[in-house]
Order: C-alpha cells, then structure tokens, then sequence
C-alpha cells in the first residue's frame, strides 16, 4: 500500500494508483467474499459491512467473551478520499421519563459523548478517517511497578518429563518472545481467524483496523484491560505463533494437557504480502503504531515491563523513523519508581533521540516537557543518595571521635548501636 508519495510512518496517503477503483481497498473487498457474504461491493455503493465473530480473553481476570468484528460504513457517508465525509447522528437511548438512581443530565451526556464517538468512527475509508485516533502523547504519575500475570502464563511453564537444564534449552527462543505474541497462540484454532489468515495483507487491514480503533474507544473510556485484550487480537491478525502440529492446535484448548510447548512445536507467521515491495513498510507500520497504543494501556495499568517489550519490537521495525517510540519507552522507565539509575540513564538517552530525530513540530513541547520530569527526578535521586552519604559521614565521625578521646583500639570495641559503626570509623580515618 506504498507509492512513492505514500508515507508508511503517517495516517495520510496522497495516492494509492489503483486504476480500477477510487477508493484504495474495493478492489481487495471484491476479491474474498467469505466476509462480505458473497456481495460485490464498488465506490458507488452507499456502505458495505465485514464482519467475524472474535473470541478475546481478558487476561487479568480470566474472562472469556464474544465480540463481533466489524466495520460499517455510515448511509449517509461515503469514501472520503472522493466524497465530503458526512455523519449523521442517532438517537440518544436515553429517555427522559426512564427510571434511574443516578443523575439523568449525566447519563443523558454520557451517551451522548458515546454516540458522537461511535458516529465519528463509523463509516468513511479506515485510512482516510481522520476521526479514528490513537492514544495521544500524554504524562503520567509516577508509581511502582504491578507485576502482570495472565492466565495463561502457567502454559508455558509446564515442563512434562524434562528436567530444569533441558527444559531451559528447549524454549530458549519462546520464552524470549513478548507476551503480546505468545497469546497469539490461544487464538489460532477458530475456523474464521483461519481464513482471515489465508487472505492477503489490504484485507486484512479491514478487520486490524476494526478491532485496533475497538481498543481505542475503550482506552478513552479507561477500560485499559478490556482495550489491551483488543490490541492483542488485532496484533495476532498481523503477526502470530502457532503449533506445527495442526491437531494439537485444534485440541491445544479442549483438552488439558501436561506436555511442555518447545521450541521445536512452535511456528511464527504473519500476514500474507501479495506485494511485499509495496505492503512492507504499510505492514510495518501498522504493528509500530498499535504496539505503541498497547504500550500506553499497559502504562496507564503500571505495567511497565511490557510496555517496554513493546517498544522494543519497535524500535528494531521501525529503527529511528517514528520518534515516539523513544518517548513512550522514555517515560516507561522515568515514571517507574522501581527503575535503577541504570534504567534512568535509559530513559535520559531514549528522550535525547527522540528529541534528536523528531520530525514534527508539535512534539517537540511535550519532549521537552517530558525531559524536564525526569531530569528532575533523576536530581531528586541524587540528592537522597547525597544526603544519605552526608548522615553516613556525620555517624562515621562521631565514632570516630569517640574512639579517639577515648584513646581506644577500634579492634577491641564492641559497637551494639550500629552494625556499620567500624565501617564508619574507617570511614573517617581513610
């Protein structure tokens, strides 16, 4: 989905260069039916809808639900690569004279602020849709760290019959993997995700897209687990393992099992690329810009650690081209209570690069914003250390002067005080 004026690092495209079809996407909608139910769709149509049963489990509170996946277009609004773009607003389900404990004016509001930002993101071309937003650069408070445990972390510690040193040499590789793609793997044994797989990159973007601004709407509602269950189905549309053994997919949930996963059981896919020199960098950029939405849901939930793993991967996509991934992976650390002066060196130098490649203008206020919170941290820490070192001496010195009048051996005295109380002493004599 790349021409030469098309930015992969950018939601804007100038030109597509489809001949056949204004709209970039309609050729690839006409070529599966099997989510457009048979239909043909073209540019003159007035909407068209795609949808998939999806299964998302919430991984912190160990919830399974359905979803339905889907993407319509608005009536009333058409390609807006050709066309004005038009909404056109429902009505409020709430009603005047219904019965409720909480204040009616609020309630009246809240779905309103819904329903404008359901219309909002109905409707129009995915990537044209500037209503669609992403999670915007922001502060946080600084907090410790919540370690996650997700369900189905346990799976990939069952160890069968191997002992620790052979079962550590057979999922070296998976155990490095970050825990956004290891869950891919409880994805892959239903029947429509599999077809959805078979299909080529511009119509799967369709469903990514869907499912991806589904986690956006609940990251602005601050359901951040519910919005990083969504991120991660999206993900695995793009980029997932699954067994080689095609039974063990099908019969790796129904049937409980001791035997540990390796290695040499897993595969990693991705995304078909029917053109790999012109979807590439659109592929690449799709990953970069939602691992960077899921970074900020597990941010917002103090995980921190796996914000982290997220941007890393990135990082090695994207190198140097998207400059907020250095930001985000700055404040992962800066805001970390637990961080080490090691880990905020990290962060000082990930901020530096950030501010060093920016592009935009607009970012480069909350860098800088960004940049004065942590040097301000890292001073604050500084001077505890300072002032610790600065009681440690005053302590050192009046043992030491107490030893002294006392013309005593430090060898032969008995400190019951303090147990650092001869360091001390040695202190002040050096």
């Amino acid at each position: 989905m790349e021409s030469k004026n098309f930015n992969p690092y950018t939601n804007n495209s100038n030109d597509y260069g489809q001949k056949n079809s204004n709209c970039p996407y309609t050729n690839f909608i006409n070529k599966f039916s099997f989510l457009t139910g048979g239909k043909k769709v073209n540019d003159k149509q007035e909407g068209f809808e795609i949808g998939s049963s999806i299964r998302t489990t919430d991984t912190e509170k160990g919830v399974e639900s359905n979803q339905l996946s889907s993407i319509k277009a608005n009536n009333n609004s058409k390609c807006p690569i050709n066309h004005a773009e038009t909404t056109k607003k429902s009505e409020c389900p709430y009603k005047p004279g219904q019965e409720t404990k909480a204040n009616p004016e609020n309630i009246q509001k809240n779905h309103e602020d819904e329903e404008e930002e359901e219309s909002n993101n109905e409707g129009g071309c995915p990537v044209m849709n500037k209503h669609k937003k992403d999670p915007p650069n922001k502060h946080f408070e600084a907090a410790y760290e919540i370690p996650r445990f997700g369900q189905f972390d346990f799976m990939f510690l069952m160890r069968g019959g191997l002992d620790d040193e052979e079962f550590l040499e057979k999922t070296k590789t998976i155990r490095q993997l970050p825990r956004h793609m290891k869950y891919t793997l409880f994805f892959q044994n239903q029947e429509k995700l599999a077809k959805v797989h078979q299909a080529e990159f511009p119509r799967v973007f369709f469903l990514y897209d869907d499912v991806k601004e589904k986690g956006n709407r609940l990251y602005r509602r601050k359901k951040y687990r519910e919005a990083i269950e969504n991120y991660i189905y999206s993900y695995g549309l793009l980029k997932w393992i699954e067994f080689k053994d095609k039974k063990r997919q099908e019969e790796f949930l129904k049937k409980p099992s001791l035997d540990p996963i390796l290695d040499s059981d897993i595969i990693e896919k991705q995304v078909y690329l029917d053109d790999v020199a012109v979807e590439e960098d659109s592929f690449k950029a799709c990953v970069v810009y939602l691992l960077m939405d899921l970074s900020y849901a597990y941010i917002e939930l103090r995980h921190y650690y796996e914000a982290i793993e997220c941007l890393d991967e990135c990082e090695k996509i994207a190198e140097e081209k998207v400059s907020d991934v250095f930001f985000r992976r700055s404040q992962a650390r800066t805001y970390n209570k637990n961080s080490t002066d090691e880990d905020l060196t990290k962060a000082l130098a990930d901020i530096d690069k950030a501010i060093a490649c920016n592009k935009k203008e607009e970012n480069l206020k909350i860098y800088k914003e960004h940049r004065e919170i942590l040097f301000e941290i890292i001073t604050k820490k500084s001077m505890s250390k300072v002032e610790a070192t600065k009681a440690l001496i005053t302590k050192a010195k009046r043992s030491y002067d107490r030893i002294k009048i006392n013309k005593l051996n430090p060898d032969d005295v008995v400190f019951t005080k303090s147990k650092d109380a001869m360091m001390q002493y040695k202190i002040m004599k050096e």
